[in-house]
């Protein structure tokens, strides 16, 4: 039975959605995680620079509609009829409407959590990467701290962004804190920081990590299998 408070939670932001729609304003980004409840019990909405202001009655345009929805469906981890019920009570769908609305979420859900993923070899909050002459070195933005580089040859990117994948799914915090991959002019080959620790400990992470990456690889296979 899902749970009361999360469902009407759900019923509210639709509601705001469709109000926004109603008033020709389209938030593009309008997830769950942009929603703040005040003091007062009513609904704010955050991340205004993803705001257009179109004009006219957007829920006329069901594309829009059935979007907005998926967006709202995304940070659901499983969803149920009781979620599209919810959607369909504010308004925001057609009984129709629900299930493409449940396909698009899940896509959304795929491709959010692959964006987290790859996160590990971009700029950002946490990580942060640079060129050296001798290829491209991505590191945790906290900094290295004592430790080492060890090389790990072409595992080593599997490796970094296993453990990010069992970060993420919290299931291990992160080991490794740099990862380093030569240009394949110099001979290629990559090669992980590892902290001061012993060589079994070493090997456990690395280990763990390619297990993490197993599961990214066979998560991907499935969501194939499902759009064929």
């Amino acid at each position: 039975e899902q749970d009361a408070d999360s469902l009407q939670l759900l019923h509210d932001q639709a509601a705001l959605t469709v109000r926004l729609l109603r008033a020709g304003i389209e938030h593009r980004d309008l997830h769950g995680g942009n929603f703040l409840r005040l003091r007062t019990g009513e609904l704010a909405v955050l991340d205004l620079q993803s705001v257009v202001a179109r004009g006219g009655d957007l829920t006329a345009d069901r594309r829009v509609a059935t979007a907005a929805a998926a967006r709202l469906l995304r940070d659901v981890v499983e969803p149920q009829p009781a979620h599209g019920a919810a959607l369909q009570r504010a308004g925001l769908l057609a009984a129709a409407e629900v299930a493409p609305a449940l396909s698009r979420a899940a896509a959304e859900r795929a491709r959010y959590a692959n964006g987290r993923l790859y996160r590990c070899l971009q700029d950002g909050t946490e990580f942060t990467w640079r060129l050296r002459w001798w290829g491209v070195e991505h590191r945790l933005r906290e900094g290295l701290a004592d430790g080492r580089w060890v090389p790990f040859g072409a595992r080593a990117r599997q490796a970094w962004l296993g453990q990010r994948a069992l970060q993420l799914a919290g299931d291990r915090a992160l080991f490794f804190r740099g990862y380093a991959q030569k240009w394949w002019w110099l001979g290629g080959g990559g090669a992980l920081y590892v902290p001061a620790a012993s060589d079994e400990r070493i090997q456990a992470e690395a280990q763990a990590a390619l297990a993490g990456w197993g599961r990214v690889v066979t998560s991907a296979r499935g969501r194939h299998a499902e759009t064929k």
